[in-house]
């Protein structure tokens, strides 16, 4: 296990306000760190200290954190533990680390000090420490596995599950994305046909020991749930699996008799813990959409679960065979998109602000197209026609956009009506939310159907 602190040398100080930034300053109080035995044991900044380093190494930029994760699963793998301090600034990062052999107070331990200038290499150093001192035969042998494992980049892989939160009709049936990914339906559902939702997300992920995987894990979660909300038009949300909340309880008169804090959320427990294997339920429902276009929009009288475009999967491959630029360009996209549907209902004008923000995230790279807007945008991928359309609107995103940024204009009257279903309210907003909606997630569709390689189509301006 490894401990850690960090310092935060660029924060002011009562006696300096603007002080200096220094990428290596001496922490002025004592840290300490568990001992493993019961007790407390001092953690020593190694940057400072006396004595030679017997290994010295510098690590390419790139490979800088892999290699702190080998460092780390090493360690873990010799069922040692290190504490260490980590010093922040604008200029450069540094850090000391002291591991430990064994619990207790006198013990043998390795001291490492290193130090990272920004977008600079890595240069670390280790010696041996602790009472008795570490053999340098075995600090050299350590040190030679981490650097084995660095070099022969090795990756675990294991079994992780979560769920994804959303509201909406039930997820029916297993969708398999890759072969290493699923989608499934939960072990536990409520009998109305909309409400709260999960859907049970199964992959494989590889990385660096365990930390590794589940830090990957949680990178494919992110890219689920980016890329498939536009697609499948679901807000899915990461929820955490446990929240207290103030839950009332109810007796058989249907009346409230007291109001506690209980810890409340969703927890899977009914489904086996391994990764499913393909054909155990029946596939998700699905839906034939011609592109580009959205399908039916909406929830209809005749569906009983969430539609599934057939070409999901092949939409998901265009986005995993993205480069790693364009990959992040279009979650970019996504994300204010997400951000979006996260303002709705409360926020209405800041849900169409970020529906406008999420077109305009689809522009081309480079300065050339800082002018483009909204309506360049979609005149490019959902066309000329849904452009105009959108500019010509009573209310025009563009505008809605605008005057919500730079001023603050709630456009959609976010204020309360003082009647119920108000006949005077004007529906101007309803429009544009309506095209805006459907035109967004087109674009962003037809963006990655292309990867991201289209021509930009101005319009002329008013």
């Amino acid at each position: 296990m490894t401990e850690s602190c960090s310092v935060f040398s660029d924060l002011p100080s009562s006696a300096d306000p603007f002080p200096m930034p220094s990428s290596k300053r001496k922490p002025s109080g004592t840290m300490r760190v568990s001992d493993g035995a019961g007790g407390m044991r001092p953690l020593e900044d190694h940057r400072f200290g006396p004595g030679r380093w017997q290994v010295s190494a510098t690590i390419p930029a790139v490979e800088g954190e892999a290699f702190f994760a080998y460092l780390d699963l090493e360690i873990r793998t010799r069922g040692w533990n290190a504490g260490s301090l980590t010093q922040l600034t604008s200029e450069a990062n540094s850090g000391s680390m002291t591991i430990y052999l064994s619990p207790g107070q006198a013990v043998s331990t390795i001291e490492v000090a290193w130090d990272k200038k920004r977008n600079r290499e890595l240069r670390i150093q280790a010696r041996p420490g602790g009472d008795p001192p570490t053999s340098p035969a075995l600090l050299d042998e350590f040190f030679g596995a981490v650097t084995a494992r660095h070099n022969e980049r090795r990756l675990d892989r294991a079994h992780r599950r979560y769920w994804l939160a959303y509201d909406g009709l039930p997820w029916a049936g297993e969708l398999w994305l890759t072969d290493d990914l699923r989608l499934g339906p939960p072990s536990k559902s409520e009998p109305v046909q909309i409400g709260r939702r999960i859907v049970i997300v199964d992959a494989m992920p590889e990385g660096i020991g365990d930390a590794g995987i589940t830090a990957q894990f949680a990178r494919v979660m992110r890219e689920v749930r980016l890329v498939l909300s536009p697609i499948v038009g679901v807000h899915f949300e990461v929820v955490p699996q446990w929240a207290s909340e103030w839950v009332p309880e109810i007796d058989d008169r249907q009346l409230v008799v007291d109001c506690r804090l209980r810890p409340v959320g969703y927890t899977e427990v009914g489904l086996p813990n391994r990764m499913p294997v393909r054909g155990e339920i029946l596939p998700s429902t699905r839906e034939t959409v011609a592109r580009p276009g959205l399908g039916r929009f909406g929830i209809w009288p005749d569906d009983h679960s969430v539609r599934v475009p057939t070409d999901l999967e092949a939409l998901w491959a265009a986005f995993q065979a993205l480069p790693p630029d364009r990959k992040e360009h279009y979650l970019r996209a996504c994300n204010a998109y997400h951000n979006a549907r996260a303002m709705w209902p409360d926020q209405r004008t800041a849900y169409a602000m970020f529906l406008v923000v999420a077109c305009e995230a689809l522009k081309p790279s480079g300065h050339r197209h800082d002018a483009a807007n909204i309506y360049d945008v979609v005149a490019s991928l959902s066309g000329r026609a849904d452009a105009e359309a959108l500019r010509n609107l009573e209310l025009a995103p563009q505008s809605v956009r605008s005057k919500h940024v730079h001023r603050g204009v709630l456009t959609a009257g976010e204020e309360p009506s003082l009647l119920f279903g108000d006949p005077f309210r004007d529906p101007s907003f309803d429009d544009t939310l309506m095209a805006l909606s459907r035109v967004t997630r087109m674009c962003l569709i037809e963006w990655l159907r292309h990867g991201g390689d289209y021509r930009l189509t101005r319009l002329p301006r008013r």
